[in-house]
């Protein structure tokens, strides 16, 4: 387990600290629309930012990234 939460760590070290914002926002339930307004950015970034996420992270969902983090 401990190995699999250092693989997971490692990954979420890759990410910058705007993604890593973006993706707390995701962990707390925000829709891509909330999280542009809380950010003062446009859907369309936060969607390029998202899949930044998703590439780095090595999934393809919000529910996979949010139960990857919960293995943190």
């Amino acid at each position: 387990m401990e190995n699999s939460s250092q693989n997971i760590a490692t990954l979420y070290d890759k990410l910058t600290l705007k993604e890593r914002e973006i993706l707390g926002l995701i962990q707390a339930g925000k829709a891509n629309k909330e999280i542009a307004s809380a950010l003062f950015i446009e859907v369309s970034t936060v969607k390029t930012h998202i899949n930044k996420i998703y590439a780095k992270m090595e999934v393809r969902s919000r529910k996979e990234v949010v139960s990857k983090l919960n293995k943190l």
